[in-house]
């Protein structure tokens, strides 16, 4: 076999400066546009998904109440602890849940 220049076993002359993604064209580096970045898609994304999740917890803790007053054996002392256990957790949420829409909505408005 010849050692040309075509041949397989012929060294083949690598550029070691130069970063994947990037081109070498006449001895010059071109570079891809670099960006500036941008948090603002990913932080609505997060805030879109703490809202989401806060309202299902919301919908899900009245819907449980509803299901626990009309399944409950008898009207008595279940109602009471109802009633006591939906003062500790409801309030808390509602607040949350109007905090984070006021919050979210009034970023949207700007």
């Amino acid at each position: 076999m010849s050692s040309g220049a075509g041949s397989p076993t012929s060294p083949v002359e690598l550029d070691l400066t130069t970063r994947p993604g990037e081109a070498q064209t006449a001895g010059e580096l071109i570079r891809p546009e670099e960006k500036p970045y941008d948090p603002a898609p990913e932080r609505e994304k997060k805030r879109g998904i703490i809202a989401l999740v806060l309202v299902s917890a919301l919908c899900g803790i009245i819907v449980l109440a509803f299901v626990y007053v009309f399944v409950a054996p008898a009207p008595g002392p279940n109602i009471e602890v109802l009633k006591t256990v939906l003062e500790i957790i409801f309030a808390p949420i509602v607040g949350l849940v109007g905090a984070v829409t006021g919050f979210y909505f009034g970023e949207k408005s700007r």
